[in-house]
Parts: structure tokens; sequence; C-alpha cells
């Protein structure tokens, strides 16, 4: 398994109970590991949380690519944000959804798996929060994808998914 930490990354042994660190994160920064997913190449893409984001507003947080079987981790997107959360690929795996749920946007981008750097993700798409029909209270905090390659998130202390309608859901009324 690997777990995220305030100091960085490791892999977890459930089996010894072991843990060994595999390398920092963002060490210079009020920021910790926040939510993950592996792509299927077997990377692992982790975002960033702002530790203070509720009383400062500051975009410090990354979204970074620890690469299959190795120690390199690679930031993989060309700005910073707040708070990463839903991070999920389509089943193909050529496109990543991601939320910084503060701001309530969720992007989209095209997913290149061998790529390197800030060329891992290219065309990005922002859903704005009223096509994603974001009607009550609750922060986007959860992820799932239909049938059809969409994604829905689930929403925090409310409850309840919601999805973009008939471009990624068979149904609207989730």
């Amino acid at each position: 398994f690997i777990m995220g930490f305030e100091s960085g990354l490791a892999r977890f042994n459930p089996e010894t109970g072991s843990s060994e660190q595999i390398c920092e994160y963002e060490p210079e920064l009020n920021t910790r590991p926040n939510d993950g997913k592996c792509d299927r190449a077997g990377n692992f893409v982790i975002g960033s949380y702002n530790k203070k984001h509720r009383e400062d507003e500051q975009n410090i947080a990354g979204l970074w690519r620890l690469k299959a079987g190795s120690s390199e981790i690679e930031e993989i997107l060309d700005y910073r944000f707040r708070c990463s959360n839903t991070t999920a690929f389509t089943e193909k795996g050529d496109h990543i959804y991601f939320c910084d749920t503060p701001t309530r946007q969720i992007y989209r981008f095209d997913y290149h798996a061998k790529k390197s750097g800030t060329d891992v993700l290219t065309n990005t798409i922002r859903l704005s929060s009223t096509r994603w029909r974001l009607t009550t209270k609750g922060a986007l905090t959860g992820r799932r994808l239909t049938a059809r390659g969409g994604c829905g998130r689930r929403r925090q202390a409310t409850g309840g998914w919601c999805g973009t309608g008939r471009q990624t859901a068979p149904s609207t009324t989730w």
C-alpha cells in the first residue's frame, strides 16, 4: 500500500505492519497529501491539501505522480490549488477528473501516462459548479464514474451524488 503522511509518502506492508518512507512531500509548504488514485499503468496520482486554506485561501497545493515501481515523484499540474479531491480516471485511463474542493471547481484533463511533468495533463476542461447542480451546501469529496465515462461526486455533510446530467450520466435524477 502507498500511504500519505505530512512528512511524505510511504510504502506500508499490512502483513508486517512496517512502513518505509518513499519521498518527502512538499516539505517547504504547509500542506499534506490528500486524495489519490492509481492510473492504469500503476502510477499513483495524488493531490495536496493546504492545511490553512480556510484562513489564508492560498493556492499552494500541488498535483503529483509517483511513478510505478520507483521513488520518483513529479509534479504534473502547472498551477496550484487549495484542496485536492475526487481524483478519478475513466475506464480507458485517457482522462482524469479532479476537484479543488474549497473553490468547488471540477476539472477534466486528457491524461498521458507515458509522458512526464506537466505534459501528462492536457486539454483542461473546467466544469462550472452550476453545471454540476451544486444547489445545497457541502463539499465535493468522493467520486464515481458512470458507465458512459462520466464522473459523479459525493457531497460531504449533505450526502447524495451530483452529476452533469445527460453529458456524462445515464440519469439526471441522482
